[in-house]
C-alpha cells in the first residue's frame, strides 16, 4: 500500500551569494513521486523518473510503505525499487525513526546507487524492507559515495542464482580501479538479512570498497557510550 499524497516543496540558499542557485527540498508522500524524484538511470532497461531533483537537493520521504505497482511502472524495473545514477544530495523520511518503509515484497532489490563520485548521496531514516536480488537485496552501491544514517535494514535477501555472485544480504558494495566506493554509515539497524551463499548476510564489499560503521551519533544526537553492534555482520 502507498503512502498519502504529495507535498510541497521549498528552498534552501546556499551560501550568501544570491547568483547560487537555491537547493530545493523536495517533499514526496507516494512511490510515483519518490520514483520520479529520484531514479534517474537512463537506460533502455529501466523506467526514468520524469522530476529528477538537481544534485545537492533535499528528498523528503512521507511516512507510509512505498511499493512497486503490480506493472512495475512507478519503479526503476520490475527488479529495481529505485535507481539514482550520477545523481546526489539526499533522500530523507520526515522523522529519524525510519517509519518511512521501503518494501520490496520479496521481489526486489530496494536501491540501485552508481556513478555518485562528486558529493555523497545521503539515505537517511529509511527501512529497507524484504528487498531482494542476487546481490545486494537491500542496497547495491557501485562506483559512489553513499552515506547511510538511522537506517533500518530488515529480511532482505541475496538470491542464490546459478551462474553470479550471490552476497550482501542487506548491502553490496564495489568499486573499481578508477573509482573508489566510500560508504559511512551511522547508527543503522540490521535484521534477519541472509546471503543464500554465506558472503555477508548483512554486508559485502570488494577490494575498491571502504565501508566505515562509526560509533558516534549522527547529528542533532549525541552519546557518550556510542558503540558498533556486534550482530553486524561484514565480508571483506
Amino acid at each position: 500500500m502507498e503512502a498519502g499524497g504529495e507535498g510541497g516543496g521549498g528552498e534552501k540558499e546556499v551560501g550568501g551569494d544570491e547568483s547560487q542557485r537555491r537547493l530545493d527540498i523536495r517533499n514526496v508522500g507516494d512511490m510515483s513521486g519518490l520514483f520520479n524524484a529520484v531514479s534517474s538511470k537512463n537506460s533502455d532497461h529501466y523506467n526514468t523518473g520524469n522530476n529528477i531533483i538537481s544534485n545537492g537537493d533535499r528528498v523528503e520521504v512521507a511516512l507510509g510503505t512505498y511499493q512497486c505497482n503490480e506493472s512495475g511502472t512507478n519503479c526503476a524495473a520490475l527488479s529495481i525499487m529505485l535507481y539514482p545514477n550520477n545523481l546526489y544530495g539526499s533522500i530523507e523520511c520526515t522523522n529519524d525513526t525510519a517509519d518511512c518503509i521501503l518494501d520490496g515484497e520479496k521481489s526486489r532489490r530496494l536501491i540501485c546507487a552508481e556513478e555518485i563520485a562528486e558529493q555523497p548521496l545521503t539515505l537517511r531514516a529509511l527501512t529497507f524492507k524484504d528487498g531482494q536480488g542476487n546481490v545486494g537485496g537491500g542496497l547495491f552501491i557501485y562506483n559512489a559515495l553513499v552515506n547511510i544514517i538511522l537506517c533500518v535494514f530488515s529480511s532482505c535477501r541475496a538470491e542464490f542464482v546459478e551462474g553470479e555472485f550471490n552476497s550482501g544480504g542487506a548491502i553490496e558494495a564495489g568499486g573499481s580501479l578508477t573509482v573508489l566506493t566510500v560508504v559511512n554509515i551511522y547508527a543503522t539497524s540490521f535484521m534477519d538479512n541472509i546471503a543464500d551463499n554465506g558472503e555477508g548476510n548483512d554486508i559485502y564489499k570488494d577490494l575498491y570498497a571502504t565501508i566505515t560503521v562509526h560509533n558516534i551519533c549522527p547529528s542533532p544526537y549525541s552519546s557518550t557510550n556510542s558503540t558498533v553492534g556486534k550482530r553486524t555482520y561484514i565480508v571483506y
